[in-house]
């Protein structure tokens, strides 16, 4: 068996779904990172009869078939402790129960096993890496004419099958974007504009970036230390992905460089015609700075996953340019190509201004401002894969939503997140649709029916850019075109959910005061019993909030059939922010199944 340091992260091809025909719980999602991937063993018991001539008794094996569907799961977190939590908590939410499961692929194509148990699940983990080996027992497999999506009756979520997989966006089958958004994504069918998807960074396992809108005050900055001086055989590196590689304007990746007081010493930029472009200055003024342009473009498509470098030594100046990923703990830079030929420069030193180094921008975020994500950017002082190379190494990919800052890989240096509150720049983790918070949304084309229910679940996870004013999350179903049949909404920080059970009664409102903070991501639920006439709000899976409904028993027959996320009824009150996963499902959850759906949200 390999040691765990041979190990090496796969992503799964199949969907595991436990109880397909109920809760719908998924095991494992497509592109989920796994230590070994879904492995299934069938075998039959055979009994041998006896031999015997009554009438009737045939005298051959009979078996009974049995199969063990195996796998290990891997959750990447910040800390630690974050690892033994999650691993902990995820082993406690596993099912105890028998039930089938549905196991398909991204094609479509699904297998059933019936009853199925969960045997064993081991849990262990490398570091912030959780390790959750599942052995499954079950029954007999059939072909199954259509895997489990989310959907009606079900779940509605934003991965897999509802608009975001792997970082792309699929074919719209399901959803229709409205606004005007257009940042990483691709043009949807009629006069529907898409609404902004932010791809994750990859590099073997689902990660995040640091995002950068282009505005003013949106950087990343270290102050100006010594260990930032270069004066011979230097490199700036960059990885990420940028909304186009020959952008309006001019670029900026990494920089040390205020033209304000005449404190230049170095910028890696992207130039409109899609070349790279190392600029030094020998004294800190525009009349000493030293210009060296890579002799080709780069030809990259707008959001390729790219490194793009400029290093000197002795008096040659080479450009690289990468589109490979590469594992954590790798060098720098992965195989690459030289970008066109060696520009022959000076080896002269560069000014030690006191500028901060910047991600993102030049002249302390106001200009050269680059639009899209970092994965990871470095300053240092000599060749780019030298092993004794000093400066500093920012890394973003697991930075945590929400976070305003990040230690570089030396321990030594602190980059702290600039951002305005409009379109700010934050840190990414895992998959996002953005909004804009003017036109944007998200409406299911074949929305839910609300009709004869008992209970509904309506759940959000993501991050508000603002929590001033209404801010409507999730719509499911309006009475009369007017007033919404279950709204999930942030008012002012505070989380309400708005429920009618019939069309001619009030709305019920039930409040949480303080639920909701601007940039901090959280899972934000309500469980609604029609039955009972009651309706319970979520924070993070904890019970906060509770009320009356105005009636009780089951819904009505009449819903006008609306789904839509990030705005409510004919579009008012739209929210502004990242959306990770929604989930609705037609019937009250209870208190351990909102813990286990937030589990669920936040670390799969």
């Amino acid at each position: 068996m390999a040691e765990e340091s041979d190990e090496v992260l796969l992503d799964s091809f199949v969907r595991v779904v436990w109880d397909p025909d109920g809760a719908k719980k998924v095991l494992v999602e497509i592109g989920d990172p796994m230590w070994s991937p879904v492995a299934i063993d069938g075998e039959q018991v055979v009994d041998v009869a006896q031999g015997s001539n009554i009438v009737g008794v045939r005298n051959f094996p009979r078996g009974n078939e049995a199969h063990k569907l195996t796998f290990t799961l891997c959750r990447i977190k910040d800390t630690l402790d974050d690892a033994f939590e999650t691993r902990m908590n995820e082993a406690m939410a596993l099912p105890r129960d028998m039930r089938d499961i549905v196991f398909s692929l991204q094609s479509g194509k699904a297998w059933r096993l019936k009853n199925a148990a969960v045997k064993s699940w081991p849990t262990n983990q490398r570091e912030r890496l959780t390790k959750q080996n599942l052995v499954i027992l079950g029954g007999e497999i059939v072909a199954e004419a259509n895997a489990p999506q989310p959907g009606a009756g079900a779940e509605v979520a934003l991965y897999a099958d509802v608009g975001i997989s792997n970082g792309t966006l699929e074919p719209l089958s399901l959803w229709s974007n409205s606004g005007t958004g257009s940042m990483d994504a691709v043009q949807a069918t009629g006069a529907n504009q898409p609404v902004a998807i932010a791809r994750s960074m990859r590099s073997g396992v689902r990660v995040g970036g640091l995002y950068l809108p282009g505005i003013a005050g949106n950087y990343g900055s270290v102050p100006d230390t010594g260990g930032l001086d270069f004066s011979g055989n230097f490199a700036l590196s960059w990885q990420g992905k940028l909304d186009s590689y020959t952008p309006g304007t001019k670029y900026c990746l990494v920089s040390k460089w205020t033209a304000a007081g005449n404190q230049r010493s170095y910028a890696l930029f992207v130039n409109p015609n899609g070349t790279v472009e190392l600029q030094i200055s020998t004294d800190g003024t525009a009349g000493g700075v030293l210009t060296y342009t890579s002799t080709v473009p780069t030809g990259l498509a707008p959001l390729t996953l790219a490194t793009l470098v400029a290093e000197r030594t002795g008096s040659n100046i080479r450009f690289y340019v990468a589109t490979d990923a590469f594992p954590q703990g790798e060098l720098f830079i992965p195989p690459a190509l030289q970008l066109g030929a060696v520009v022959v420069g000076v080896s002269t030193a560069i000014f030690n201004s006191t500028a901060p180094l910047v991600i993102g921008a030049t002249d302390a975020g106001t200009a050269n401002l680059m639009r899209g994500y970092t994965l990871q950017a470095r300053a240092q002082n000599d060749h780019v894969n030298s092993p004794t190379a000093t400066g500093c190494w920012l890394i973003f990919y697991n930075a945590v939503t929400g976070a305003t800052s990040v230690i570089d890989m030396g321990g030594t240096n602190t980059m702290t997140l600039n951002r305005t509150s409009v379109s700010p720049a934050k840190f990414v983790n895992g998959y996002r649709a953005q909004f804009d918070g003017s036109n944007d949304r998200m409406d299911l084309s074949s929305p839910l029916q609300l009709v004869s229910l008992s209970g509904l679940t309506l759940a959000w996870y993501g991050t508000l850019n603002r929590v001033t004013g209404l801010n409507d999350l999730l719509l499911c179903g309006t009475n009369d075109s007017t007033q919404p049949r279950s709204l999930l909404r942030v008012d002012g920080g505070d989380l309400k959910a708005l429920i009618r059970r019939t069309d001619s009664e009030a709305t019920a409102t039930v409040t949480f005061a303080g639920a909701a903070a601007q940039y901090d991501a959280k899972t934000l639920a309500v469980s609604i019993n029609y039955a009972a006439g009651t309706a319970a709000l979520f924070v993070n899976g904890v019970l906060v909030a509770s009320g009356a409904l105005t009636s009780s028993g089951t819904t009505d027959a009449t819903s006008s059939g609306i789904t839509r996320i990030m705005a409510g009824v004919s579009g008012a009150n739209a929210a502004a922010g990242d959306v990770a996963r929604v989930v609705i499902i037609q019937r009250a959850l209870d208190l351990f199944e909102m813990a286990a759906l937030h589990t669920t949200l936040t670390t799969n």
